[in-house]
This record gives structure tokens, sequence and C-alpha cells, in this order.
């Protein structure tokens, strides 16, 4: 009963306090709980207890654990664990029943439900109490923010409220003060107990204050200005707390469009503030991008207000310039184009008057152009008057604004005109100062840059018009002249552009041609029968841009039954100013009788020549028979005097040759027989022919020419022949002890072939002509070998024929070098020698 007693005790007294943790009232609990386990179990195995003692003992171990279920379910096994060990412990006394199972059966489950339905009703209420309390917490919490978020959202709805309220303005038409107040004054209402302004500079070093939303004392005026000049060139924003002259905390924010500062912002707070929070530095930058936007918009408005007037001056400007241009082309009429010019001035710039002056270099005045002014006319300008002499002397426009005192010196001239401002413009041409321009206004407004500019270009157009009146009346009587000079021409003219086609004639070519001036007009020269002959030597012009003359002889057919005619043409290629070519203009001389008696002349010389050869050929015969002795002895005087007679009678001999040659040359009957020729073997050979009459006039011959020069397609004949011409008239010219040269060296696709001597040389004006027909250095020193002068004109045509060139480089007294190129394969075209003309290293002339 004592250990009864206890139990009882304990389960009554044993309590955990209040306050303690969850873990604490978990681990006392279980330490009593266990205490009473082992106290039930103590007085259960007494002597004196039986099982009713021991059922009542599990009994109240379940009431004892029930309390402990919420924390944990293990105190529920020590009841149910009890009950067995309580049967082992009273089997030899206890009377076995199916009650003796039943009841602590129904006991435990008994035991288990209510300890499962207390743990689930304390968990809840647990549960419920906590969610209440967090739900309060919550809800007080929610309370706060709601608050929070109320006066937040209060001071955006005014942030946003003041933004559209700003963008409305800046969109719209609101003057830019009135955009600057309302800004200010929302930015002020977004804080509160603030006063707002916004700053602009006025210069680099001076800033003012243009707007606020409140009134701001004087003496902290100057120093919002000092610390926004500071935010300004800084670029930062300013924090200051608060001072005796701010009299509260104050923050400024630059302005900046592109990075580049325009103004500030800046709040000046009360006395009772303590200073600006970041949230309302947020909101005022807010206001600080619509600032700087409103004045980066006013800037664009204003720019672009400027530029549409500037545009509009402009385009009056374009106007009067492109009316003045168009009068400058159009009209040759001085008096007409000068009013026209006037006109377009005085309504371009608002002027109200216009005059013209010339200069007159004679006497040194000026003299009114004829019809030459708008409105009222200026007195005529004396001599002395100083506003025109200094326009003229520094080539500028001067400006003159009447002054009330009458003291300038254009204030007579202003006055007798009865105008308030003028300006005279100098007229300068291309190389002298025509004439001065006075342009007037009746208001006291001196003319702007613009005005200056625009009068200074139509006084340019006027002066360049003037000078082109002038070309255009002298260029039209010099055209006038001209046209006579071509219409009354003797010879036939023709002019062809660029393009072959024909642009001009004259009545010559007409009449010669038969042909109308319709049957030129925007034909090419193979369009017209007649003139195909001449479309070759225009077609090579163009071709080749040869600037010097192409001569050549044209032949028109006028019909089966008629007789054809001959004309020399002459082609030469026209050029500007700038030496680019324009066309060619050609001009055709009747050459028929000419022609006709070359004809004569040549068969003159073929018939004397060949006449002459008869009675040569038997003088020769008889000297050679008497020098030989056959017609009995001869004594020394004769003996000279026949040997001069035979070497004259060889002279004579060699001049009919070479008439007879050339006549046979300039009628096309000799054809060239082409074929290899080993160059080094021609050289070598034509120079020994000459050896003997080189040691016999003690001159020494050379061959200068490298191996292997391989081989030349030519005439061999025809070659040496050029070579043994030159390389006779070196020996010839060249006084004893002198050296004569033959060389040759490769050039690829030619062979450079020279004759160089030592003798006497040849001035630099012969030798432009030394290769013309029957032409001779006249010197003292070549007389004594004189000939028929075709050597030179047979060589270069020879060598012109194989597709090569001919020339000379010599020096009077040092001697001379003639040169011959010659290709390797001569030009398939042109196998046949033509000496129907003969050429100059000036004049290319070909028979068409």
């Amino acid at each position: 009963m004592a250990f009864l007693f206890v139990l009882v005790i304990s389960f009554v007294t044993l309590r955990p306090p209040q306050g303690w943790s969850r873990r604490q009232v978990f681990v006392f609990s279980s330490i009593s709980y266990i205490a009473d386990v082992l106290l039930a179990a103590l007085a259960s195995a007494a002597p004196a207890a039986d099982f009713s003692l021991s059922a009542l003992l599990m009994g109240m171990l379940f009431i004892r654990a029930i309390p402990l279920t919420p924390i944990h379910l293990w105190p529920l096994a020590l009841p149910i664990l009890f009950w067995p060990l309580a049967l082992l412990n009273h089997a030899a006394s206890i009377t076995w029943s199916p009650e003796t199972f039943v009841a602590p059966l129904l006991l435990s489950g008994i035991g288990v439900g209510l300890a499962i339905w207390y743990r689930q009703a304390v968990i809840d209420r647990e549960i419920l109490r906590r969610d209440l309390q967090w739900l309060e917490t919550q809800h007080a919490q929610q309370q706060e923010r709601m608050h929070q978020v109320t006066n937040r959202l209060a001071r955006e709805l005014l942030v946003l409220r003041g933004l559209r309220e700003g963008a409305r303005a800046i969109s719209g038409q609101i003057a830019f003060g009135k955009q600057l107040d309302m800004i200010a004054r929302n930015a002020a209402l977004s804080l509160g107990d603030a006063t707002v302004f916004i700053a602009l500079p006025v210069s680099a070093e001076e800033v003012r204050i243009r707007a606020t939303s409140g009134h701001i004392e004087s003496g902290a005026l100057a120093t919002l200005e000092y610390l926004a000049q500071e935010s300004i060139r800084t670029m930062t924003p300013i924090r200051k707390p608060a001072t005796m002259s701010l009299g509260g905390p104050f923050v400024c924010l630059p302005l900046t469009t592109a990075d580049v500062p325009i103004g500030v912002i800046g709040a000046l707070g009360n006395e009772t503030r303590l200073g600006f929070s970041e949230e309302e530095i947020e909101r005022l930058s807010a206001f600080a991008d619509q600032a700087a936007l409103a004045i980066t918009q006013s800037r664009l408005y204003e720019e672009l207000r400027e530029a549409n007037t500037d545009k509009e001056q402009r385009l009056r400007q374009l106007e009067a310039i492109y009316e003045a241009a168009k009068a400058a082309v159009s009209v040759l009429e001085s008096g007409e184009l000068m009013q026209r010019l006037l006109q377009q001035m005085v309504n371009a710039i608002q002027a109200d008057a216009a005059a013209v002056f010339m200069y007159d270099k004679n006497d040194g005045d000026l003299r009114r152009a004829p019809e030459a002014a708008i409105g009222p006319l200026p007195p005529f300008p004396s001599m002395s008057e100083p506003m025109w002499i200094r326009a003229l002397k520094t080539q500028e426009p001067v400006l003159v604004l009447r002054s009330e005192e009458g003291t300038h010196p254009g204030d007579q001239v202003a006055q007798a005109w009865g105008m308030a401002t003028y300006m005279v413009i100098p007229l300068v041409g291309r190389q002298e100062s025509l004439g001065v321009l006075y342009v007037a206004r009746r208001e006291h407004a001196a003319f702007t840059p613009q005005d200056r500019q625009l009068a200074e270009s139509l006084a340019s157009f006027a002066a360049t018009a003037l000078e082109n009146v002038d070309l255009y009346r002298r260029l039209h009587a010099q055209w006038k002249q001209l046209r006579g000079i071509v219409q009354n021409i003797g010879d036939g003219l023709i002019v062809i552009d660029l393009e072959g086609r024909i642009l001009l004639t004259n009545p010559t070519i007409h009449t010669v041609l038969e042909l109308d001036e319709a049957a030129f007009e925007g034909r090419t020269l193979q369009e017209i029968p007649q003139l195909r002959g001449l479309h070759t030597l225009v077609t090579n012009v163009l071709t080749t841009l040869d600037r010097d003359p192409h001569m050549g002889r044209v032949t028109v057919s006028y019909g089966p039954h008629r007789p054809k005619r001959i004309f020399e043409a002459v082609v030469n290629l026209m050029t500007d100013e700038n030496d680019q070519p324009t066309g060619v203009v050609a001009t055709l001389r009747d050459i028929t009788a000419k022609h006709e008696l070359e004809e004569m002349k040549s068969n003159f010389v073929s018939v004397i020549s060949h006449e002459l050869r008869t009675p040569l050929h038997s003088i020769s015969g008889f000297i050679k028979v008497i020098l030989d002795g056959k017609a009995g002895p001869i004594n020394d005087l004769q003996r000279d005097f026949l040997e001069t007679v035979r070497d004259q009678t060889q002279h004579l001999y060699r001049l009919i040759e070479d008439l007879l040659e050339f006549n046979r040359l300039e009628s096309g009957q000799i054809q060239l027989h082409l074929e290899p020729i080993a160059v080094n073997t021609l050289l070598s050979e034509t120079l020994e022919i000459f050896r003997p009459e080189a040691e016999q006039r003690s001159i020494e011959l050379k061959l200068a020419t490298a191996r292997g020069l391989g081989l030349l397609e030519g005439d061999r004949g025809r070659l040496r022949q050029v070579l043994s011409n030159l390389i006779s008239n070196a020996l010839k010219f060249t006084p004893s002890g002198g050296t004569v040269e033959l060389g040759a060296k490769d050039e690829g696709k030619s062979i450079l072939i020279w004759v160089r001597d030592t003798g006497i040389g040849i001035p630099p004006e012969e030798q432009k002509r030394i290769f013309d027909r029957f032409y001779q250095v006249d010197s003292s020193l070549t007389r004594e070998h004189r000939g028929a002068g075709l050597g030179l004109a047979i060589a270069k045509h020879i060598v012109t024929q194989h597709g090569g060139e001919i020339w000379v480089e010599s020096e009077e007294q040092k001697g001379s070098t003639f040169f011959v190129r010659l290709p390797r394969e001569v030009p398939k075209s042109e196998p046949v020698l033509d000496f129907a003309s003969l050429t100059s290293p000036k004049k290319k002339q070909r028979d068409a």
C-alpha cells in the first residue's frame, strides 16, 4: 500500500514547470513516467499484492501515459508490457478464466484508444493555437505593410500624376518656362515638405534658377546657384545637410543629354527635415529626366524653328539664284538681263531699291547702266564718294547704316536716296572690276550675313552675265568672220567628231563632190561613196590620236563614163584648250592636173633615161678601148682626161640608174621577194664589198655584231641595197683616218642595225628632211659628192615596206649614226613596194 501511495503522490504532484521547452518537458515527463513504472512494478511484486492490484496499477499507468502521447507514443508500450509480467508474477495465485485474459485486453484497448484520442485532440488544439497566433502576427504585419504600401502608392500616384502632367505639358503647346514651373511643383508635391528648383546655365561660368515650387530666400539663392554650378561642372549629384545658409537639407541632380550637362534639378528641405531618403532622390531623379527632356525638346524646337526659318530663307535664295542663273544663260541683252537680276535680288533680300553703275576705266568714274534699276534711283555717285571706291578697292561689300547725326561718309547718299540703309557690292569679273551694285532699304535695319551672301552671289552672277554678253557679242562677230572664211575657202573642208560623224562642211566640198549640204548631215564618211577613200586617213588619226598632220591622196569617181579626179587630203586632229581630242578636220585640194603632170614627168624621165643609156654605154665602151691602147698610144695628159671622162660617165650612168630605179619603185611595179636571211652573213658580206674602197680612202671598216642574231625575213637584195646605200654615204662623208662601223643587236621580235661614222655630221635642221626625195644637204663639204638625192628616200621606203623604221642621230663635226629597226617577220598585209608618194618625217602620206 505504501508503494501505491507513493505512486499516486508522484502521479499527482510531479508536473513540469511552465515555460519549459518541448524537449525539457519530454525529458522530465519521461523520467517521472519511468519512475512510476518502476514503483508500480515493485508494488505489483510485493508479497501482499494480488492480481487485482496489478490490474489497478496497469490502469493507472495507462492514465499516466495518456498525457505523454502527444509528445511520443512509446509510453503506451510500458502498460501493455506490464500485463504479461503481472500474469507471470501471480501465475500461482490466479484462477484462470476467460475474464482473466479479456479484462486486461479490454482495459488495454480502452487505454490505447483514450491515449490516441487525447493525442489527436491535444495536437489539433496546439496546431490551431499556433495557426491562430501566426494569423494574428501575419494580420498585424499585413496591416503595417498595407499602411506602408498605401503611403508609397499615394506618393507614387503624386509622382505619376506629376510626370503625366509634365509629359502633357512637354508634348503640348505650353511655354518652356511654364513647363519647368510645372515640373518643379509636381516634384515638390512628391517630396512633401521641400522646395524644388530647376537651374540652367546662361554661360560657361554662370547658372541661374529658372523655375521653383516655392519661395527661396535671397540669402540662400546665391548658395543654391553656386552648388548647381558645381554639380554641372562635375556632372555629379550634390547632397548637403542643413546649414545656416540653406536652413534645411539640400540635394541636386545634374540634367544631362547625351552625356552633356544642360542644367540641374534640386530640392531644399524644411528646417524640420533631417535629410532626403534614397526613395525620395529616386523620385526626384524621375522629374530630372522629365526636365532634361523638356529642355532638350525646347532646344530642338528652337533649332527646328531656326532651321525652318533658315530653310525658307535659303529656299528663297536658291530660287533667286536659279532665276538669276536661268536669266544669265538665256538672256543676251544686257539691259533686260540686269533688270531681271536686280528684281530677283530685291525680292530675295526684301530690299526696296537697287541700281547698277558701270566703271569706266578711261576716266575712273561710274556710269549708270541703262535700264539697270529697281525702285527709286540713287543719286549719281561722284568720283569722291568713298563707298564705291572702297568697294572696288577691297572687292568686298560695304554696308552703310544711316546715322542720326549725319556724320557717316555714306549718309549723304542714303539721305538723298530716301533710304535708311544700303549696301555697295562690287561687280568683279574674271580679270577686272566692272562696276558696283547699290541695294537699299527704307527701314533702319542692317542687312544680315545671309542677305550679304545672297547679294554677293547675285552680283557675281551679274558680273559673269555681263562678261558673257560681251563675250557672246565678240564670239558672234568672230563666228561670222570665221564662217565667211570657211564659206569662201578654196579647198573642200570637212569637220568630223570622235565618233566619225560629219559635223561641218563648206560649199567648196559640196561643189567638188557634187552633193548638197543635206547629204552630209549626221552621216559618216563611209556612208558617202565619194569619201570612202578619206575614211582610211580619218580612222587612222582617230585611232592613233597623232597630233601631226596626216596626208594622202583620195581618188573620187563620178561614174562609169566620167574621168576620176584626184585630191590631196590633209587630216589634222582637233583639240580643246586642255589639249584633249575633240575631232578631226580634213581639207581636200584638187590635184588632178598636178597628178597628170607627175605622170608625164615620170614618163619623160623613163624615156629620157632609156634614151641616155645607149649613147652613155657607147661612150663608156669607146673610152675603155682608147684607155686600153687598142686605138693607138696616148700620152699621160690624154689618159688623165680620158679617166676623168670615164669617171663622170660612170657617175652619170649611176644617176640614170637611180632615176630608172626610182621610176620603177614609184610606179609600184617591184615586189618584195621574201626569204629567211641570216643577219650576220648579210652584214659581213655587205661590209666586205666596201673593204677595197675603204682601204683606198684610208678609212677603217668595223663590224660590231653579236653572234647568233638568227634569221630575218626579208628581201635579201633590197636589204643589201639599204645597207650599201648607208655604208656608201658614210664612206663619202668621212675623211681619211676616220671609222665606219656596221653593227646590229637582237631586240627579241626585231633586229636593230646601225651604220656609224666619224664624218662631217648633219645639221639638226637638215636631219628632218634627208629622207625626202631629191633632197640633199647643202654645204661646202657635200657638194663634191652630189647625187640625185634619191638614195635615202629609196632606203626609207624599202625599210617601211618591210614593216620597219629608219632614223638618224647626228652631231656636226662628230659623225652620224643611221639606225634601221626591222621586224623578224614582215607584215603580210604589205608585201608590195608602193612609191606613188614619198613621206617626210613630219607628214604621213598614204594613197587611198
